[in-house]
């Protein structure tokens, strides 16, 4: 095989499937109500609202991070996979034997970004101008 037939061969190989991974932010679901929390489980999803001024940041109840920017109090926007987390009394009890912070027993929803495999990070949405007829 001739060298250039390799070079192009690799690159094309390597870069073939770089386009395939983009997904547009505003083609994903968008979860902007309570109820459509459940509804969207286990789905990539683009979650707006405004986020809770509390320590574990929320939006619409699904833990996200708001570190940089900070916008606790603020209409924002996370884009992640929903994930339904389900602690048990057991496993409460059990962290209360370990110095670990938790919020005890219940059912908690992370939005996590599939990159990181962490909390999303929100951001703010983006500006969306409505659009104006001339006047006649």
């Amino acid at each position: 095989m001739k060298p250039s037939a390799i070079f192009v061969f690799t690159w094309v190989a390597l870069f073939s499937g770089c386009a395939s991974r983009y997904v547009d932010p505003l083609s994903r679901p968008l979860v902007d109500d309570l109820s459509d929390v459940v509804r969207f489980e286990g789905k990539d999803v683009r979650l707006v609202g405004v986020v809770s001024n509390t320590k574990i940041a929320q939006i619409l109840g699904v833990d996200v991070t708001s570190d940089h920017p900070d916008l606790r109090g603020m209409q924002a926007e996370a884009y992640g996979i929903l994930q339904r987390r389900v602690v048990s009394k057991e496993e409460a009890r059990d962290l209360d034997t370990k110095v670990v912070a938790h919020r005890g027993a219940g059912i908690f929803w992370i939005l996590y970004d599939p990159k990181t495999r962490a909390p999303a990070q929100v951001g703010q949405p983006p500006i969306v101008s409505p659009i104006t007829v001339p006047a006649r």
